[in-house]
């Protein structure tokens, strides 16, 4: 839109320099702090010459900047945003399906969203891109964070995006509906402005403001060394919050009795890494237990969908689980991908190695005693030819600590790498297994195609035969997830 017109501005806003690449692949304009602001007078100057045919893209500044007027008419939202601070960072981390973290998302979707829009009479156009921030946006549970304004604004866009399938989905038929914005049309003023109309006033939502008070009111009772009282504010916090923010407050009253009862503090951080396995992990006290399954894959698939609003809220949802499924993904971001990908697919899982330290990176159970053992090497170059002894030692080790903890059970070795060839010095005890880049990708997909089947089909009638049936056709069934695999030869001749 930007290389048609120039009479206006276009942005995009990212929440790192990692997604402005594609951007500037496109040819954009990446703005950095240094140039900012010299970037966005450049941009005004342009407009008033009606020459702007580039996108300016801002990279996390989802607050104190102003595009008003048409300096930006259409503004794009690429991915959910990110925070620069560490604290911040790593509380979004920890506490992914808290209330109070996805009230601050919220915020911060909304701040971006402000930037273009500086005024009652200001209007823009607001693209949401990037998997994570539409799976964000597409259940209610989620935007519920969101003001009224917004909510309503997003469901007018579900809307329009029903119109627009139905029409083809072209992008033809979606550069008509902007035209119809960008020229302020009569139809499209009144269709927009009844819908907003029917916003009723909301409540002031105090939860968050009070649970804010008491943190600082603990912290501030802290800092002038009344340990005492400082605990006894967050065990009053603890009481209304959910598992998630109960772990994280537990693990704050531990950091706070830590410099005067160190064992005490042990004794807590264990009960909150219980309650939240993403937290510190002390050095001893943790215990593994043992993976089991109740139910069939079936009945867990059934359980898995309804954890979504809709279809297109599962289908978003697997999206951006197979987003976090690339081999440039962090380990960290790729690991919860594939523990996501096994629960989709109905199966129970662990990540052993992430919440006990010891143990494979993933672990599936796929019936009765079979397991999965999954080592992820995801960031190992895709140009590499050869698994290397160092990462054979890890997959005997987990082979190992397997051995001792299911003693009656089997294990399937799966190491997730590009290579399919063990180096000279490299050695595995047992049989095993490797989860390349094409057999990932075909999981992938036929995970996608396996819940795009069931699409006609309400989940509350979705029978045991159907669901196997459906299975079936996608390569899914429990016999036929071996064929994902490629058996690594491990003797020498």
């Amino acid at each position: 839109m930007a290389a048609k017109h120039g009479e206006f501005g276009v942005a995009a806003i990212t929440p790192s320099f990692g997604h402005a690449t594609y951007w500037k692949m496109a040819n954009a304009e990446i703005t950095k702090v240094q140039d900012l602001y010299d970037s966005i007078e450049d941009l005004k100057a342009k407009v008033k010459r009606k020459v702007a045919k580039k996108v300016l893209v801002l990279v996390n500044e989802y607050d104190g900047v102003d595009l008003p007027d048409s300096t930006c008419r259409i503004l794009c939202l690429d991915s959910l945003p990110s925070y620069n601070n560490l604290m911040d960072r790593y509380s979004q981390e920890m506490r992914l399906s808290s209330s109070i973290i996805r009230r601050q998302v919220a915020q911060r979707v909304e701040q971006g969203m402000g930037r273009a829009i500086r005024g009652s009479s200001d209007w823009c156009i607001v693209v949401v891109a990037g998997n994570n921030l539409t799976d964000f946006l597409s259940e209610q549970s989620k935007r519920a964070f969101l003001s009224n304004e917004a909510q309503m604004q997003i469901r007018i866009g579900e809307e329009l995006a029903n119109e627009l399938r139905e029409e083809g989905g072209h992008l033809a038929v979606m550069e008509r509906l902007i035209n119809q914005c960008l020229k302020r049309d009569a139809g499209w003023k009144e269709y927009y402005k009844n819908k907003m109309s029917e916003l009723e006033a909301g409540e002031p939502r105090k939860l968050h403001l009070q649970r804010a008070l008491q943190e600082r009111t603990a912290e501030t009772l802290y800092q002038q060394r009344n340990y005492p009282k400082a605990v006894e504010t967050l065990r009053a916090v603890i009481d209304s919050v959910d598992q998630e923010d109960k772990g994280w407050y537990l693990q704050l009253i531990a950091s706070y009795l830590y410099s005067i009862d160190h064992t005490k503090s042990m004794d807590i951080q264990l009960k909150a890494h219980a309650e939240n396995s993403r937290l510190f992990r002390p050095e001893t006290g943790i215990a593994y237990s043992r993976l089991t399954s109740t139910g069939s894959r079936v009945s867990k698939i059934v359980e898995w969908i309804k954890t979504h609003d809709s279809y297109n809220a599962l289908i978003i949802r697997l999206a951006s689980i197979n987003d976090k499924l690339t081999f440039a993904s962090p380990s960290d971001s790729f690991e919860e991908g594939i523990d996501e990908l096994g629960r989709a697919l109905g199966l129970s899982t662990q990540r052993p190695e992430k919440t006990t330290g010891k143990g494979p990176d993933n672990l599936w159970h796929i019936q009765g005693e079979k397991y999965w053992l999954i080592e992820c090497k995801n960031r190992v170059s895709p140009a590499r030819t050869e698994i290397t002894k160092k990462e054979t030692g890890q997959l005997n080790n987990t082979i190992g600590w397997f051995k001792q903890n299911y003693e009656d059970a089997e294990a399937t070795p799966v190491l997730i790498h590009p290579a399919k060839t063990l180096a000279k010095d490299a050695f595995v005890a047992e049989r095993f297994y490797v989860l390349g880049q094409e057999g990932l990708k075909k999981l992938k997909d036929n995970t996608v195609n396996f819940y795009n089947s069931l699409k006609s089909i309400q989940y509350d009638n979705l029978s045991a035969e159907v669901a196997k049936k459906k299975l079936k056709e996608h390569s899914l069934d429990t016999d036929e997830l071996m064929k994902y695999l490629e058996h690594i030869e491990t003797l020498r001749h």
